[in-house]
């Protein structure tokens, strides 16, 4: 069974409040820093600061052709009542994701109301390779990061 497949199960299995909102606050350590995709001419950044007083900051930006076309600021929050997703994405409203699986090398989030994606997952494949996919109604895309190295943040 593939990690995707563990994740997707416990998605299905949650019912009442998501067990991972029950556990210490997790600290998403592995997915600090600044991580790209390069896919045919688009490139993807995207870049995580750490986990403080309970929340953690994104942002990342696509270029196609060298030309900006698209961005989101994300934050992840724990706090008593869980651990959430919050996206900001260029030119679409806003939207949350509640965590449904907190394992210590992924998670997902997923919020069946929204219309896409139902869910976002992060995996930690190594310490330079991250592996994020979103999806709804049986559609995925994934996106296969590597980690680079920061300019200009401050982070690593």
């Amino acid at each position: 069974m593939t990690a995707w497949a563990v994740l997707l199960i416990g998605v299905m299995v949650v019912g009442s409040p998501p067990a991972a909102a029950q556990s210490p606050a997790p600290s998403f350590e592995w997915l600090v820093g600044c991580w790209r995709m390069e896919r045919g001419a688009t490139v993807i950044d995207e870049h995580w600061g750490d986990m403080r007083g309970g929340l953690m900051l994104g942002t990342s930006r696509t270029l196609r052709s060298g030309r900006a076309t698209g961005h989101e600021f994300s934050r992840i929050t724990t706090g008593p009542s869980g651990t959430t997703f919050d996206a900001m994405p260029s030119g679409q409203s806003p939207a949350s994701f509640p965590a449904v699986v907190i394992a210590p090398d992924s998670v997902m989030f997923a919020n069946p109301a929204h219309d896409f994606p139902k869910f976002i997952a992060y995996r930690r494949i190594s310490a330079d390779s991250l592996h994020a996919r979103v999806g709804a109604d049986g559609r995925t895309i994934d996106f296969r990061y590597a980690r680079v190295q920061c300019i200009g943040s401050g982070a690593r």
